[in-house]
């Protein structure tokens, strides 16, 4: 079975979509271009013919611009046996493969679990913070992604995003001035009420009280690493993904959390990210 949600990227055609039809000012990092897709071109991968598809099964094309030919990321990085992954907060993609590679001229990171790291552990107002080693925190985000799927479960079977919000408000940092956290918790709540509704309306709801059934029961041993980024001066991300037995790839969940600086030069790192998709 596959069920379908709608807001959901896959690739990053869609997001180069997005330039030609928005202008916006330079400063948000986005710049308005005229751009063609050519459904000519096709594709082998390790010597066999491959057609790269989006979550719902789509035919992807290539994109031209300014002579350069550009690819489906997430169906190129998937098809190679990659995990790939989308930060919003740091407006970060991730590659997670065999080499570490980072570009500094885009926004694609590939790299690879580090060694432990130990960070410092203050607590106030119920804020989870970034504490231990980088495999304690791994194993401790784990357990935290099942609750995450299980509110998604909740709220797609009840229509209420009440339990994430609360969530959110208990846990996640809120926007913070001299630091690198710049997404508020209304940001996150209206981004998973809206991923809820889109859903909803997309499926029928026997599918959608049969999808959330299975998200409810998840266990952590269900739920497998994606990708555990280095951890740098801003921030440093934990993100897990979940096969639902008896429903299709397309209807895998991911959930990123991250942990980002208190204010800038801090050792402390407060989760401000918590978000599913």
């Amino acid at each position: 079975m596959k069920i379908r949600k709608t807001t959901f990227v896959a690739t990053i055609v869609t997001c180069s979509m997005l330039f030609t039809a928005v202008g916006v000012g330079a400063s948000n990092g986005i710049q308005k271009i005229q751009a063609a897709l050519n459904h000519n071109i096709t594709f082998k991968l390790d010597g066999s013919d491959w057609v790269p598809k989006t979550s719902e099964g789509d035919k992807l094309s290539a994109l031209i611009y300014d002579g350069t030919t550009y690819v489906p990321l997430r169906a190129v990085s998937e098809g190679l046996g990659a995990d790939i992954a989308w930060n919003s907060s740091t407006q970060r993609i991730s590659i997670n493969s065999s080499s570490s590679v980072v570009s500094p001229n885009n926004a694609v990171e590939i790299t690879t679990p580090t060694p432990s790291i130990t960070t410092e552990t203050p607590s106030s107002k119920g804020l989870m913070y970034l504490s231990g080693t980088t495999a304690e925190m791994t194993k401790k985000m784990k357990e935290q992604a099942a609750t995450i799927i299980k509110l998604y479960g909740e709220a797609l079977s009840s229509g209420s995003t009440a339990k994430y919000d609360t969530y959110v408000d208990t846990y996640v940092s809120d926007k913070r001035e001299n630091s690198p956290i710049y997404t508020t918790r209304a940001d996150q709540k209206e981004r998973f009420k809206k991923a809820i509704s889109d859903a909803i309306k997309s499926n029928d709801s026997s599918k959608i009280q049969k999808y959330a059934n299975a998200l409810k029961n998840v266990s952590v041993n269900d739920i497998e690493i994606s990708l555990i980024s280095d951890k740098n001066e801003y921030s440093q991300s934990f993100q897990y993904k979940f096969y639902p037995k008896d429903w299709s790839a397309f209807s895998s969940l991911y959930t990123y959390f991250t942990f980002s600086a208190i204010e800038y030069d801090s050792s402390s790192f407060v989760l401000s990210e918590a978000y599913i998709n």
